[in-house]
């Protein structure tokens, strides 16, 4: 019997926790012009992430999912650091390449493969170097027949199981519409020889926040599959998703012991097989999520505690962010670990109340905290001595925040985003949107 191997930890020290965060808003503040909410990015821990990962997948090529956050400083820090980049659309193929990053460093994996998405992208600059993922019949018959046909390396397999840490954050199994369902691969081999395309990387992602021990299930299934059905492939790519700890009640994946696990298998493949196989990892979360927070102002502050109502009340600090800058708490439930904070009294209480933060939209949903896997439920958090001027900080915010936000929605403009840097100098890698250029595309007919 296989040792079974725990491959999940305890959080991990972030700069949420180690960071001087009162001293870090005063800064904010004066290069800010006092303009809050905003992202604040922290080199050193993107950089400890990138380092992490390269030591526990030592052969790997690592690409880093873009779509977590989209920022071109962000993207060239990580370029700068080794990393190539893994697009789920053209428009992000062009987003890396106006941060100034080789195209050659591109793979595409996209739900939207069509005639006009290929036509703009072979508008792009140096296009014909990118690399490009099939993920459907139809898009491997469409770039078959297009200028991108031997740029096509392989297919995004769905090997019928998926993990994530919520339903909508899972991409594979029968519920789900990503990658080409395990059972018609056969099919898809006939017709990439028909089209005379070679398919040398099977490729698959099971979702975001998976189980170490699904994910290492899943990897068995693929390398099975590049055994029995593809005799051409040298490339196993097997997505990313590794869950990260946004609170302390969560546990993170060990991706030390991860790694030696996959590698052992990719060994074994060789051993049986006689066959070298190149292992590559599409992480985002894992990069990201941990090396942001985002800063943001209690701006009022109402109750419903009463002793009459059959429903219980609460205490809501209202802040001037919300789904339109965090959506992960209204769209999956999640819960992120805030912290208050105060410039104005230096003999804080020490007495924490509990409260359920709530952002500004005029929406119900805009709940900041939720009950875990349940965005519609309230769930008081506790908070030291809450006031109207105090700024709360939120953990995890690096990842699918900014990039993934309800843009505009209220008219709220888009936040700033800053960097401290590795010599902790703060920089702006993103203005506070003006406020009128949320309308600049439309036209006034009346």
């Amino acid at each position: 019997m296989d040792k079974i191997v725990n491959y999940k930890q305890a959080a991990s020290v972030t700069a949420f926790e180690t960071e001087d965060i009162p001293t870090l808003v005063q800064e904010l503040k004066k290069l800010l012009n006092d303009e809050f909410p905003c992202f604040v990015y922290f080199q050193k821990e993107f950089e400890k992430q990138v380092k992490l990962l390269q030591q526990s997948f030592p052969d790997a090529s690592i690409r880093f999912a873009m779509k977590a956050n989209s920022n071109k400083s962000v993207l060239k820090l990580f370029e700068m650091n080794g990393l190539h980049f893994d697009c789920s659309s053209v428009y992000e193929v062009q987003r890396v390449i106006s941060a100034g990053i080789d195209a050659s460093k591109i793979e595409l994996v996209s739900q939207e493969i069509t005639q006009k998405s290929l036509s703009y992208l072979s508008k792009l600059e140096g296009c014909e170097k990118l690399r490009i993922i099939a993920s459907s019949s139809k898009q491997l018959e469409l770039l078959g027949k297009s200028q991108f046909k031997n740029q096509v390396q392989g297919i995004r397999i769905n090997p019928g199981e998926g993990s994530g840490a919520s339903l909508k954050t899972i991409v594979s199994g029968p519920r789900y519409s990503f990658g080409i369902w395990f059972e018609q691969i056969d099919s898809i081999i006939q017709k990439a020889d028909e089209l005379g395309i070679k398919i040398k990387t099977v490729h698959s992602h099971i979702g975001a926040g998976t189980d170490p021990n699904n994910w290492l299930e899943i990897a068995e299934i693929q390398l099975k599959l590049i055994e029995e059905k593809f005799r051409d492939v040298v490339i196993v790519n097997l997505g990313g998703g590794f869950k990260i700890s946004r609170n302390d009640s969560e546990l993170e994946t060990n991706v030390s012991l991860l790694g030696q696990a996959i590698v052992q298998k990719i060994q074994n493949f060789k051993k049986k097989t006689g066959r070298d196989l190149k292992l590559e990892i599409e992480p985002g979360i894992f990069l990201t999520a941990n090396s942001g927070i985002l800063i943001t102002e209690i701006v009022d502050i109402v109750s419903t505690e009463n002793n009459t109502h059959e429903e219980q009340g609460f205490k809501f600090p209202k802040v001037d962010s919300g789904l339109n800058d965090i959506i992960r708490p209204s769209l999956y439930g999640s819960r992120h670990q805030i912290k208050a904070v105060s410039l104005n009294k230096p003999e804080k209480s020490a007495h924490t109340e509990m409260c359920v933060v709530v952002g500004h939209c005029c929406e119900s949903g805009d709940l900041i905290t939720c009950k875990p896997g349940e965005s519609e439920i309230p769930e008081p958090i506790p908070l030291l001595d809450p006031q109207i001027g105090d700024y709360l900080a939120i953990k995890g915010t690096g990842a699918y925040c900014s990039s993934m936000s309800l843009k505009n929605y209220n008219s709220f403009p888009e936040i700033s985003e800053v960097m401290v840097t590795s010599n902790n100098e703060i920089k702006i890698i993103r203005d506070r949107q003006d406020a009128l250029a949320i309308s600049k595309n439309e036209f006034q007919i009346y």
